[in-house]
């Protein structure tokens, strides 16, 4: 299986162990002081440990590219042989650590709390939303209470504002980590562009965020 509309990320496996999410594709680029007869292969540690089918492998003259998208966690060494037939003598050990998928996460910074507005009023709404792919949708829930009638308005879609539903979105990131994406959300919310509201002094809305991110992994079953 494989992991789409994933984010990029680079990591040197020379420093410590690399942690991917299940399903991701991974690709390792090698460096070689001599031009290799062959593609490297990736060698266990140990036998119950075992390592990932390669998918695709290349070697050119100062190195080799492997890629291959593993199940689980395993520890690796690598094999390779230059073109007079020496192979390599390093016992280096490498590691990919496998994690499953996180839940994205959405906040609300502003408002901070409850607030008196007119049906006219315009509510500037803030929110910091985290995944460890990309959030690729965010709606603001509304429920008004005493009738319970409710709204979705999506602000948020393919990772890009909603132009055609919703203006004056900002959708910016913030202080991203290589395995954590942070977006800034920032919307001018018009009370009276609520669809057939027709909101009343007194009326109390209720509203919140949720989020969605893109991971879609394909397993023979199919997209999960």
């Amino acid at each position: 299986g494989r992991a789409s509309n994933a984010t990029n990320g680079q990591f040197d496996l020379a420093q410590g162990p690399v942690a991917v999410v299940e399903g991701s594709g991974v690709r390792v680029r090698l460096g070689f002081n001599k031009p290799l007869a062959e593609a490297p292969v990736l060698t266990p540690v140990s036998a119950e440990n075992g390592v990932p089918e390669i998918k695709a492998a290349e070697a050119s003259e100062g190195g080799a590219l492997l890629a291959f998208a593993p199940e689980k966690s395993f520890r690796f060494r690598i094999a390779a042989k230059d073109r007079d037939g020496f192979a390599t003598s390093s016992l280096t050990e490498y590691e990919v650590t496998v994690r499953p998928d996180q839940s994205p996460s959405i906040q609300i910074d502003l408002p901070r709390r409850s607030e008196e507005r007119t049906p006219q009023a315009v509510v500037p709404l803030q929110a910091t939303a985290e995944d460890d792919f990309r959030v690729a949708e965010v709606r603001l829930h509304v429920k008004r209470l005493g009738d319970n009638r409710t709204w979705e308005l999506p602000l948020v879609m393919a990772s890009a504002p909603g132009k055609d539903v919703a203006k004056d979105v900002s959708w910016d990131e913030a202080n991203s980590a290589p395995d954590r994406t942070r977006m800034r959300l920032t919307h001018l919310w018009e009370l009276s562009a609520l669809k057939e509201a027709n909101l009343k002094p007194g009326d109390v809305l209720e509203f919140h965020l949720s989020a969605v991110d893109n991971y879609r992994r394909e397993t023979p079953q199919g997209v999960l």
